[in-house]
């Protein structure tokens, strides 16, 4: 899909940029869900091949009953330690997934930096849905709205100023003379003035 394609169609900058900030979030959930399954999957081969190892040196040692028990227990209780460091570490991993979607359907310019900060231990995650984040999006929108991609903003005029320089005389004209001299024409009119 290219942006010429949508205009083609008759859509204003505004939609194709909002058609572009939704299709790039959908797109980066199948990305993250991919990268999480993978990180996942080398996560689970490398402790199959620990445990593995652990198996065989325990058949290799040839050791007692009692000893073969503690090793055991000892084994377990790592097992275990390690499949909660894993559940917790998927469990941020799409926090962080859910909250960049969150980031990139709110608007939000940079992500990543937006993302610093956000208070993520105030955010939570309930059956697939984040709370506690659209409440901090609000709160940097009205306090930091330039980190916000928004809409168009109206051409900008500036002040006039305190007169100096606005009394110029005909410029263009001064301007087009071959012989013209910018410094003589200024004292000149610093003189009118």
């Amino acid at each position: 899909m290219k942006k010429e394609q949508l205009a083609n169609i008759g859509l204003t900058e505004d939609q194709i940029s909002q058609v572009f900030a939704l299709y790039g979030a959908s797109v980066q959930k199948f990305k993250d869900d991919v990268a999480s399954k993978e990180s996942e999957l080398e996560s689970v081969r490398g402790q199959l091949t620990q445990r593995d190892k652990d198996l065989n040196d325990l058949k290799k040692k040839g050791a007692d009953v009692e000893d073969i028990q503690q090793k055991l227990e000892d084994l377990q209780a790592k097992y275990k330690q390690d499949t909660e460091a894993l559940e917790t570490k998927l469990a941020d991993e799409n926090k962080s997934r859910l909250i960049d979607a969150e980031l990139t359907k709110a608007g939000v310019r940079d992500a990543e930096i937006f993302g610093k900060i956000l208070n993520k231990d105030e955010i939570s995650v309930k059956d697939g849905k984040l709370i506690g984040l659209t409440e901090q999006i609000e709160a940097q929108r009205a306090k930091s709205p330039y980190l916000f991609n928004g809409e168009k903003q109206a051409q900008y005029t500036p002040n006039q100023g305190d007169g100096q320089g606005a009394n110029l005389g005909n410029w263009e004209n001064a301007m087009s003379d071959p012989n013209f001299n910018l410094t003589q024409f200024l004292e000149q009119q610093g003189e009118n003035n």
